[in-house]
């Protein structure tokens, strides 16, 4: 029950419909367990309700905690496509309608625009990445005429401070 819902938590961002599924798998669960253990178990030993206060205590808030960070994170950062930005606009010799091959035979077109930015790959690892990230997102807020997100962006705040607060 620990690990579905610390999953759930862990990739909410990039997998939604994962809460779907946590609850149909604790419902298919829970009612495998009552027919256990009210059909198929022996009598379980007298440990009291103190493993299952710990765990509700203890799991679950640190399950919202990884759910809040995770999430501001991920929202922030979007380290899943391996690009960042350079900065630079595509040259006018690029600027046209494209034809391309996929890897499996697929013909595509595509359009890069006059005002088209250019990207380069990266390694956007999340543990070799996370506190870097934070700690110059916090360091350029300080700066002044440096902005460390866009404008269309603000909401992001408002989402890191509710996960935050809850």
């Amino acid at each position: 029950t620990t690990k579905v819902i610390f999953l759930t938590f862990y990739y909410a961002l990039i997998f939604p419909a994962g809460f779907f599924w946590a609850a149909a798998t604790l419902t298919v669960k829970y009612w495998a367990d009552k027919l256990c253990l009210l059909r198929r178990w022996a009598p379980a030993p007298k440990l009291g309700t103190r493993i299952g206060e710990k765990s509700r205590m203890y799991f679950f808030f640190g399950g919202i905690i990884t759910y809040a960070v995770m999430s501001s994170y991920m929202y922030a950062s979007y380290p899943y496509d391996n690009a960042c930005s350079t900065d630079e606009i595509v040259a006018h010799k690029y600027v046209g309608l494209f034809t391309a091959e996929t890897g499996g035979g697929k013909t595509v077109e595509f359009t890069i625009a006059d005002q088209d930015e250019i990207y380069k790959f990266c390694k956007q690892n999340l543990v070799d990445n996370l506190w870097p990230n934070i700690l110059s997102a916090i360091e350029n807020q300080s700066k002044e005429g440096i902005e460390w997100i866009t404008p269309s962006q603000r909401f992001l705040t408002i989402s890191g401070w509710t996960s935050t607060i809850v």
